[in-house]
């Protein structure tokens, strides 16, 4: 999965398959006495997998990326694969998907707020859009003004 969830979000499937794959009696839960055992443990299993836990890292690389790439995608998959790919690339332990959907929502409502922004400024102030003009002025059956 790239990160280590909290032990009460493994979906009990997992905890089932790893119970059977390394014997266990049924009902052992995937829990831990120490917590100095659990850290332990996460750093064994990211020297193994070749990953750094640089969680600050992460969210920079993240942001940079779905901010450099919400100008031209709107979707927040495709702009979470790409921050997943760029943090994956780099190494680094992944940010948990709650922060990256928050992340890719606000930089998406920033992109785009700026987009209108642009929109607008470009947009002659001496002569009013079309849009703008009152309905009475339209001819009967046209949505636009004459």
């Amino acid at each position: 999965m790239g990160c280590f969830p909290k032990l009460e979000d493994v979906p009990e499937m997992v905890v089932d398959f790893v119970r059977r794959a390394v014997e266990l009696p049924e009902g052992t839960l995937p829990l831990y006495r120490a917590v100095k055992t659990a850290k332990n443990h996460r750093s064994l299993v990211r020297q193994r997998a070749g990953v750094v836990y640089d969680q600050a890292q992460a969210r920079r690389i993240a942001e940079v990326s779905i901010r450099k790439e919400a100008a031209a995608k709107n979707r927040p998959a495709d702009l979470i694969n790409i921050a997943l790919e760029k943090v994956v690339g780099a190494g680094l332990e992944l940010p948990a998907f709650s922060t990256l959907d928050a992340m890719a929502s606000t930089v998406r409502k920033e992109v785009n707020a700026s987009i209108c922004t642009g929109i607008h400024d470009r947009m002659s102030a001496v002569e009013p859009p079309r849009w703008t003009s009152p309905p009475a002025t339209r001819a009967p059956g046209n949505c636009c003004p004459p």
